[in-house]
């Protein structure tokens, strides 16, 4: 922690104590305090996809001498149980072997895993990375998209998986099916989220037939939002891919993640609204 002492963590701009708990990116080493790449999900480094680190383990890392090629050791899961990695998006420590965090659902790729020196070792026909046996990428989300989702990242990658390698584009989805307008606008698919606000608005009006209406329109669109949403992912990601900073930034900040405000206001708004015509 004494190499840190008197530097500035690029998040929030404070200089680093010796009371700080501070991590690292894997990749480009940059030091952060822990909460503050819990709260970028990550490095600030634009473009880095490094994971978090502990300083300590880095150092060993860096210090320890290179690994001849050819040498190969017998490593299996049980060897590398005492070993802790980090989830890059809460920031929680799990077992280097894990595929998904326990606590937020992201989902490591095993090329990434903060475990030991990534070590080839073939036992028998099944071929072993770090100690633990290497497994097939799940091909969750493509190339970038993470970055238009933002929040709930692991759970919408294997809602995507699933839909896409059975060629679906049904997914159910409680809270797109409790609050149908508001996720979508949550979600910044706002004219999805104007279509069907206004839906319901009419439905509202028709009385007992009009609210089974809209009930049976709130389960059909619990069906279909995850899929819509990755429609609405991949037209973006796609948009974005051709873009060159800082359009890139732009339009991710424009398009991507969610809008809170927004969903609370059209909420406060819509009640509003509905109060003042059944006065």
């Amino acid at each position: 922690m004494n190499q840190f002492v008197g530097k500035v963590c690029p998040y929030c701009k404070g200089e680093f104590t010796e009371n700080d708990d501070v991590v690292v990116c894997s990749e480009c080493e940059m030091p952060h305090h822990k909460d503050c790449w819990i709260e970028n999900q990550g490095c600030t480094t634009f473009g880095c996809n490094g994971t978090i680190e502990n300083p300590e383990l880095m150092s060993r890392k860096t210090d320890s001498p290179d690994i001849d090629a050819e040498f190969n050791i017998e490593l299996f899961p049980s060897d590398s149980d005492f070993i802790q990695a980090y989830c890059p998006a809460c920031g929680s420590a799990h077992d280097p072997t894990d595929m998904f965090c326990k606590h937020c659902g992201h989902t490591f790729s095993l090329q990434n895993l903060n475990t030991v020196r990534q070590v080839p070792n073939v036992v028998g026909d099944q071929q072993y990375v770090g100690g633990a046996p290497q497994q097939p990428s799940y091909g969750l989300a493509s190339d970038g998209e993470e970055r238009y989702i933002v929040q709930n990242i692991g759970y919408y990658q294997r809602k995507f998986h699933k839909m896409r390698s059975g060629n679906k584009s049904t997914s159910w989805n409680w809270v797109a099916f409790f609050l149908a307008p508001y996720w979508c606008i949550y979600r910044k698919m706002y004219g999805i989220g104007a279509g069907v606000l206004g839906g319901a608005f009419v439905l509202s009006l028709l009385g007992v037939i009009g609210s089974v209406l809209l009930l049976a329109g709130y389960v059909v669109f619990g069906i279909f939002a995850n899929g819509l949403y990755m429609q609405y992912v991949q037209k973006q990601n796609t948009v974005g891919s051709s873009l060159q900073e800082p359009m890139l930034t732009q339009h991710i900040q424009k398009n991507g993640g969610t809008n809170t405000l927004s969903a609370v206001l059209t909420a406060i708004g819509y009640a509003a609204l509905v109060r003042i015509i059944t006065l």
